[in-house]
């Protein structure tokens, strides 16, 4: 290990020691080193036995945070003055292993040899909370020009390098998606001018405030979590799923500092997170402004005006050359893949793999692969992603005994495992079916490959088209509650029903007749095609009648019956994730007439069944583990089950 190859291990060591310290709650064995070794590199006089930590070191009255903070980087700073491997890289390992619950660094191994991985360029890159871009996409000149006016330059100028770490984050990385992405921006915030809505109140802004839907639940809400960023975020509940999903990673409470929103870079990370979640990327590689834009408006609204901008972009950035910033050095850098980690031979904590999207989307396929984890791989490894892994290894301990060395973290002889592994060679438990109706079910979705959870704690939720509770075939008559809803588990290797409602499908006469929005009355009301869709996140569905339930978050298809003859056959296939196909109630409505229940929805027929419904499954595992979990349905025409598995 050359000394430059040393002062680069160290700087990301010491970036980590310090994420990682700083999670801790109280002062820690680790933060006594930190203390012990700043005094003997600055030959000062040790600390005086029983006296508070970094006492003398730093002014008092300073947080527990703020004295980590300047310590490790005062720390790095005398390290840096030491030529060799010293003792001090030995406690810096050692404590990042003890804090990441990883194993003891073996005796024949360098300190840092196994928990990072130097990137090929020289030197050591000073990270913030938000990583610097590796690239280059856009400049201020050129945002300038797109938005048509310099009178926000200023405000451009430090929205810039936002702009680049939000293209490189969610991937809006080539000229087609950024002149997309630009143009909503621009349209939605008048070319920069508004990170904030303006504050009246209005008649609008007053209704905010006891917003359920919005989770404005407390007094003053409304106003609070007013729209904030370039693409407005809005209510406590948005504020809330914005800190999980981002603001933990960097170390920010949107919602105890809801105000940061309207600041740079977080006002334009907020617009590339809600770009993200929605899959715009995929719409703007069509060019299809139309379908881009109603993911973020809802509507088509200003369209006009969007397309002016997009059309300014595609000339400003026609010529533009992605430059890569240098020197970039490296960073905390860990394998991309499953057989780089293999490689590489590194032991890395859960976390440390959340690290890094590519390597923890290359896990998260195997083990979809694998049957551990639902689809799909989304490169967000949390709660559920890790909870897989661990079932990996103990289950195939039974094959592969050294599996259990690496209990709690993953290393090279998992990553070997989940490579070489073959879906035949997962012990399963036993199935045992019947001719019951949950048996013919779990039977005809192994026939048509789909995801089936077997695991205590998860649940399948199953519709069947045209059937009754007793598993006979009805007529399929339009506008009737005569479709079921169904939660299935397994009992020692059996399937079950849990619990059964009576539901729809379909949409009712008024809303096949009348379609509920412009795009519908232009395609027809939406149907869902038969199949197995991972699209629903609890939350509220409805104005009139707010209530729980599962709301679409994910990419679904469904049949426009524009000739509304209330079939499928002959319909064109719609797909999308904006179509609202929520599972709500159905307001006790008689089982012969939906009425304005459902306008395409999966409905169940009463209030008190529907709220059965969302507490069974609101105690899936999976659920428990991560509330923005995203819920599998299954949907399927029951005259093909009796096909396939009669009842008699």
């Amino acid at each position: 290990m050359n000394n430059s190859e040393l002062k680069a291990y160290r700087k990301l060591a010491l970036i980590h020691f310090e994420k990682i310290l700083r999670q801790q709650p109280e002062p820690d064995e680790a933060d006594e080193f930190v203390d012990r070794y700043i005094r003997l590199l600055s030959k000062l006089a040790e600390r005086p036995a029983g006296s508070p930590l970094y006492q003398g070191l730093y002014g008092a009255g300073s947080t527990l945070d703020q004295y980590r903070d300047v310590a490790t980087d005062r720390l790095l700073e005398l390290v840096y003055a030491v030529t060799e491997l010293d003792k001090v890289d030995e406690g810096i390992d050692k404590y990042i292993r003890i804090l990441s619950k990883l194993p003891e660094r073996p005796q024949d191994v360098k300190p840092y040899v196994r928990l990072f991985k130097l990137a090929d360029d020289d030197g050591v890159s000073i990270q913030s909370e938000v990583s610097p871009p590796s690239h280059q996409f856009v400049m201020a000149e050129q945002l300038i020009q797109i938005a048509g006016t310099d009178r926000f330059s200023s405000r451009i100028q430090a929205l810039t390098p936002g702009v680049n770490a939000t293209l490189e984050r969610y991937k809006i990385n080539t000229k087609l998606r950024i002149a997309h992405f630009l143009a909503q921006i621009m349209h939605e915030s008048g070319g920069f001018q508004w990170l904030r809505e303006l504050w009246g109140p209005n008649a609008i802004q007053e209704g905010y405030e006891g917003r359920r839907d919005l989770g404005n639940t407390q007094s003053g809400d409304g106003k609070r979590f007013m729209g904030r960023g370039l693409i407005q975020l809005t209510g406590r509940a948005n504020y809330q799923k914005f800190t999980e999903e981002l603001g933990k990673e960097l170390g920010v409470n949107f919602v105890e500092k809801p105000e940061l929103v309207e600041q740079p870079p977080y006002g334009v990370m907020v617009a590339g997170w809600y770009w993200n979640s929605r899959n715009i990327n995929i719409h703007a590689d069509k060019d299809d402004l139309r379908k881009v834009t109603l993911l973020i408006n809802g509507g088509t609204n200003g369209i006009e005006d969007r397309r002016n901008y997009l059309d300014r972009a595609r000339v400003v950035l026609k010529d533009s050359q992605f430059k890569r910033l240098v020197p970039q050095i490296a960073t905390l850098s860990i394998p991309q893949n499953l057989h780089d980690l293999y490689t590489a031979k590194l032991e890395l904590h859960p976390e440390m793999i959340a690290d890094n999207e590519d390597l923890a989307k290359s896990v998260q396929e195997r083990l979809v692969y694998l049957g551990f984890l639902d689809p799909p791989a989304d490169g967000k490894f949390g709660p559920i992603s890790t909870k897989a892994l661990q079932e990996f290894q103990e289950i195939m301990q039974q094959k592969i005994p050294d599996l259990a060395k690496e209990k709690g973290f993953m290393g090279a002889i998992t990553a070997k495992a989940l490579i070489e592994t073959s879906p035949q060679e997962i012990p399963k438990p036993e199935l045992r079916f019947g001719n019951d109706l949950a048996s013919r079910l779990i039977q005809y979705l192994q026939k048509k490959e789909y995801q089936i959870a077997i695991n205590p704690g998860e649940y399948n939720i199953v519709y069947v088209e045209g059937m009754d509770s007793n598993g006979q075939l009805n007529n399929d008559q339009p506008n009737f509650f005569n479709d079921i809803r169904m939660v299935i588990d397994f009992q020692n290797g059996q399937p079950r029903i849990v619990k059964c409602w009576e539901a729809t499908t379909e949409p009712g006469n008024h809303y096949t007749y009348n379609p509920i929005s412009a795009y519908a009355r232009q395609k027809g009301a939406a149907r869902i095609q038969f199949g197995q869709y991972k699209a629903w996140r609890v939350g509220t569905h409805g104005n009139a009648e707010p209530h729980e339930a599962l709301v679409q978050a994910g990419e679904i298809t469904v049949c426009r019956d524009f000739n509304k003859d209330m079939k499928r056959t002959g319909d064109k296939l719609d797909t999308g994730t904006g179509f609202g196909i929520n599972q709500h109630y159905g307001f006790d409505m008689p089982r012969n007439n939906i009425g304005m229940a459902s306008a395409g929805c999966l409905v169940g027929r009463t209030r008190s069944g529907h709220r059965e419904f969302m507490k069974i499954i609101k105690q899936d595992k999976r659920y428990q583990q991560n509330r923005s979990y995203l819920f599998q349905t299954t949907v399927i025409d029951g005259e093909d089950l009796e096909k396939h598995f009669p009842s008699t």
